[in-house]
């Protein structure tokens, strides 16, 4: 059943669990502005709830990751756990009063993120003739996965400093009719700290773990955010020459 914020609700009988799936209404694919509506306190309310309760989870696991119970033993895992709560959160109307919500519940994820991200240690599955499902794949393809992740939240924040939907699709911000809540300088500077702080953590971490990385994978993880952190005005912090045709195309949007 569809609700007036733009949300369906779960008919699973543990609902209050359940994501809230955005509608087809607030993202049009077929256009570029779309109408949102923010979400009602009723919508609002059970979305708290299920956010609080798998950031929750998500944190215990990770707290919990040296031990064999684990539910989240390995950086593969934390990835798999928190990408669809970053997806939810960054589909939550970027309309007042809903708008708070998503920048309070972004900020709340991304600090985590990027606290727990050096934390995992870097390897790969262990040598054994018998794999078992709960082993992480081959590093390489972790470090790839991480890469993912953050561009997913790079290009979120970009959506959410500019006030716009965001399009699970394509991943990808839409501008949206009425959009009027965005982060406010507090929070600007909250995030900025965020992410110079957690690109220094990663870095450090990528050095002390002594991992040979491809050229391209260490470009990419050269100018993590900087999509973000250039809205930000931090483009400076930013060395690598590989994303010097992606600055250029987005100084031509931006002048369109």
């Amino acid at each position: 059943m569809m609700d007036g914020g733009g949300f369906i609700q779960s008919s699973h009988p543990n609902s209050q669990l359940d994501p809230p799936t955005p509608s087809s209404t607030l993202v049009d694919e077929q256009d570029e502005v779309v109408p949102i509506r923010p979400l009602s306190k009723a919508q609002e309310r059970r979305l708290r709830d299920y956010l609080d309760a798998k950031i929750l989870e998500i944190n215990s696991g990770f707290k919990k990751r040296a031990d064999p119970s684990s539910s989240l033993p390995h950086l593969h895992h934390y990835l798999t756990a928190v990408r669809p709560v970053v997806s939810v959160v960054l589909q939550i109307p970027p309309v007042d009063p809903s708008a708070s919500l998503r920048v309070a519940f972004l900020l709340r994820v991304t600090g985590d993120m990027l606290s727990a991200i050096p934390s995992y240690p870097l390897v790969g599955p262990p040598p054994t003739s018998n794999p078992q499902p709960s082993d992480p794949p081959a590093l390489e393809v972790t470090l790839i996965e991480l890469i993912d992740c953050i561009a997913q939240l790079d290009k979120g924040w970009v959506a959410v400093l500019a006030s716009q939907a965001w399009n699970p699709g394509t991943g990808e911000g839409v501008s949206a009719y009425v959009a009027t809540g965005g982060p406010s300088e507090t929070d600007k500077a909250r995030l900025r700290s965020i992410l110079l702080l957690g690109r220094e953590a990663i870095t450090d971490w990528l050095t002390l773990g002594q991992v040979q990385l491809e050229r391209e994978i260490q470009e990419e993880f050269s100018c993590i955010f900087w999509r973000t952190l250039r809205k930000l005005g931090e483009v400076a912090s930013i060395t690598s020459d590989n994303i010097t045709a992606d600055l250029d195309d987005s100084d031509e949007d931006d002048n369109n």
